[in-house]
């Protein structure tokens, strides 16, 4: 990771930002010209969050250093417009579609680092799928080295133009921008043993069939709607005194790479003294299917952590108008992600009503909880957790 810039004297925390996407030394950036428009509007994003932040040392040093970031790609940036100005093979910025080795179509266009979501169907010039396909034309095969096996893929067309256009063009012969013969013949060399390794794009590597983790009757669309948040929301980073250091998107946080982030936990009980639990959905990422915490959720992005409870608790019980008690913060780890959890209790005797953020829920005699504890019925913060609870 690097470091932001700050002020001489300020030691109380460096912000801590997130690299971009690899760009190895000596990589020209090229860009689309949409590409680099949407780098000037993320730095408009990145000024404007900049001037809402003046009284917050922490993050308008961290800004600062995004937008340092950002105008190195801005400066840096080469334009590739090939509309019309190919001789029908694929090169930067062209939209292809293909038959994958299943048989089934796939589009894909390539693009510059900054410019790629598998979202939407770009990769960078620099991922192994666009290699292999850079050069070739309409119709022909190509061998495909996936890490474990080759796969053929055939390509049907091959278009370029820019989003927003009334329509793409199609290629046609033309002389080739200078820029461009770099660019084909630095992507058509292998890679180079010890060379930076670049980024892997989803669509170049075997899919992970995530939805084999969850159970056959689950809302798989909700399950894709999940991963699309995964991909597109920013979430806070934070030291274990819970100041903001950084930001990173919600998928960094939860794929091994220990970016700690702020959680809240509700625990309920009622005069009874039984426990309200609510059952993970199956289409959830990380332990569907068990019983947990009644409230749980992250912090987003310069939300307060208050804020944030009372949000979570509406979502997934519709609660509202409550007040409740703060215990203890502390350090979460899994595998997957680290987590600053700040834990809250409740005593409440009203109606919960879980909605589809769960599968469900229900109030637990204490009895029956520790019955089941150590037995994978509940999650494993909740059983971290669970002896706090008074």
């Amino acid at each position: 990771m690097s470091r932001g810039f700050v002020k001489e004297g300020d030691q109380e925390e460096t912000p801590i930002v997130t690299p971009r996407a690899a760009l190895p030394d000596g990589t020209p950036n090229y860009v689309t010209p949409t590409g680099l428009e949407l780098l000037k509007q993320e730095r408009e994003t990145l000024v404007s969050e900049q001037e809402a932040s003046k009284d917050n040392r922490i993050q308008y040093n961290y800004l600062t250093a995004k937008i340092l970031q950002i105008d190195e790609r801005i400066n840096s940036a080469e334009i590739v417009n090939n509309a019309g100005k190919n001789n029908g093979e694929i090169r930067f910025g062209a939209w292809v579609t293909y038959l994958n080795g299943q048989n089934q179509k796939q589009t894909i266009r390539i693009v510059g680092v900054d410019e790629a979501d598998a979202v939407h169907g770009k990769i960078s010039f620099l991922s192994p799928l666009a290699k292999a396909l850079t050069g070739h034309k309409k119709g022909e095969k190509v061998e495909f080295q996936r890490p474990n096996s080759a796969e053929i893929l055939q390509i049907e067309s091959i278009f370029y133009g820019e989003e927003g256009t009334a329509s793409v063009v199609e290629i046609t012969s033309a002389k080739e921008l200078s820029a461009q013969e770099r660019l084909t013949a630095m992507i058509r060399k292998k890679n180079k043993p010890g060379e930076v390794a670049t980024e892997i794009e989803p669509a170049d590597v075997e899919e992970e069939n995530d939805e084999e983790e969850i159970d056959e009757t689950a809302d798989k669309e909700r399950f894709i709607q999940e991963k699309k948040k995964e991909e597109n929301e920013f979430l806070p980073l934070v030291n274990e005194r819970g100041n903001m250091v950084g930001r990173a998107f919600r998928w960094q946080c939860h794929e091994g790479n220990k970016l700690l982030h702020p959680t809240v936990h509700l625990y309920i009980k009622n005069s009874k003294g039984e426990m309200f639990l609510q059952k993970r959905p199956s289409w959830k990422k990380i332990e569907p299917g068990k019983w947990d915490v009644a409230v749980g959720g992250h912090v987003k992005l310069l939300e307060k952590t208050e804020a944030a409870l009372i949000r979570e608790a509406e979502e997934e019980l519709k609660l509202k108008n409550f007040k409740a008690k703060f215990l203890k913060s502390y350090v979460y780890e899994s595998a997957v992600e680290k987590e600053l959890v700040h834990i809250y209790f409740l005593k409440y005797d009203g109606d919960l009503s879980p909605t589809d953020e769960t599968d469900g829920g229900r109030f637990w005699p204490m009895e029956e909880i520790k019955a089941n504890l150590m037995k994978k019925v509940f999650t494993s913060w909740f059983e971290k957790e669970i002896g706090w609870i008074s």
